[in-house]
């Protein structure tokens, strides 16, 4: 592959190397993003589920208190 190795270099990022350069040149040089894992994606659903539960929540109990946002 023609991409260059960056400056910075972390472990993960030999990782990579070793195992694909192609997989490395996508991420790295064409910064192409990555699928999330399943843990990551059901982590980004829980959070987005709690956040719009907290928002309905607060909502509600200013709408209770009279108060206006």
């Amino acid at each position: 592959m023609g991409g260059e190795f960056p400056e910075h270099r972390s472990h993960s990022q030999l990782q990579t190397w070793l195992r694909c350069q192609h997989q490395w040149y996508l991420t790295r040089v064409e910064k192409v993003p990555e699928r999330p894992s399943l843990p990551m994606a059901a982590g980004n659903a829980v959070h987005s589920m709690l956040e719009q539960i907290n928002h309905t929540v607060y909502k509600r109990m200013q709408d209770e208190r009279g108060t206006v946002t």
